[in-house]
């Protein structure tokens, strides 16, 4: 699923990737970086549902991810992310100068997500569906519970 749907993906994200490395040597009017950080949360948008689906249909089918579609997921993440240092700049810019952005805080917001995921090793991800495999796993209510013990303790 990852592999087919995200080559069209991967290619669109190719563009925008080249598209902001071809021409930023001097700002954006404030219409045209608003117009490209609808195209760039389009883009995440598309990268996150194939995410979330992805993780759905595994979690119905009670498998986990492989070591390979994991890291074909983060590719994506990581050629969605990679223009976004120039992309801050623009916003930064016109922010410098006065201008509102529309999009920026979305797009800011879309970046931490994208970099969050980027932070999580292949290797830890083996070793949670190991885990996961083993029922070795706990709840989010089992680990909310637990940090709640450790911070009462600490009173």
């Amino acid at each position: 699923m990852v592999a087919a749907a995200s080559d069209y993906l991967r290619h669109q994200l190719a563009g925008y990737a080249q598209g902001w490395k071809s021409d930023l040597r001097e700002s954006l009017a404030a219409w045209e970086l608003e117009a490209r950080l609808n195209t760039a949360l389009a883009l995440f948008d598309h990268v996150r549902r194939i995410d979330q689906q992805r993780t759905a249909e595994l979690a119905a089918s009670g498998k986990c991810w492989t070591r390979e579609s994991a890291a074909a997921l983060a590719e994506l993440y990581r050629q969605w992310e990679a223009p976004s240092k120039i992309i801050a700049e623009q916003i930064a810019s016109l922010e410098a100068s006065g201008g509102l952005v529309k999009g920026a805080e979305a797009f800011k917001q879309a970046v931490l997500e994208a970099r969050s995921v980027l932070d999580i090793s292949l290797d830890r991800l083996e070793q949670s569906a190991r885990q996961a495999r083993a029922g070795r796993l706990r709840s989010v209510g089992d680990i909310r519970d637990e940090l709640r013990r450790q911070a009462d303790s600490g009173r």
